[in-house]
């Protein structure tokens, strides 16, 4: 009988806390951003890069090349040079690499690219470090596992 009411008030205390918006058994995505902000803010440290500014969301960058002309929307269609590493410069992959520019919808590509992308011009070029929230998140990809901050060098050939 015991064992039956400190089950039944477990019970309650979890349906309670779950009709006040509160779900025990899901992924705290504010704390892996926090997580990601002190793991890129160290990295920037270590490197001694101090020329990095970031976004309200998380994306440290740096433009090399702000390029000519107008800005990429997110209905344009991109040409792209880019290189995918991790902060410890191991590479996942790169165009570059394959001598082949990708073409893409840049609504069609992870959030960090979509915000990272328009920051460029014809031309320009850039670093971006992407918070695992605007990349894959929990999800592992291929070769990329689950909340992986990614860095990438772009290179915005071209725009329609």
């Amino acid at each position: 009988m015991k064992n039956i009411t400190i089950l039944t008030i477990l019970l309650t205390i979890i349906f309670s806390a779950c009709k006040q918006g509160y779900d025990p058994l899901a992924f705290d995505e504010n704390s892996q951003q926090q997580k990601d902000n002190k793991i890129i803010l160290d990295y920037l440290a270590k490197e001694n890069l101090t020329n990095f500014k970031n976004t309200e969301s998380g994306i440290y960058y740096l433009i090399e090349n702000e390029g000519e002309g107008e800005h990429p929307k997110t209905s344009s269609r991109i040409k792209a040079h880019y290189t995918g590493t991790f902060l410890n410069g191991e590479k996942f992959d790169s165009s570059v690499d394959r001598g082949q520019p990708l073409s893409f919808e840049l609504g069609g590509v992870i959030k960090g690219w979509g915000e990272s992308i328009p920051m460029l011009k014809k031309g320009g070029k850039g670093k971006f470090l992407i918070p695992s929230n605007l990349a894959y998140g929990s999800m592992d990809r291929g070769r990329i596992p689950a909340n992986s901050i990614l860095v990438f060098d772009i290179e915005l050939i071209d725009f329609q």
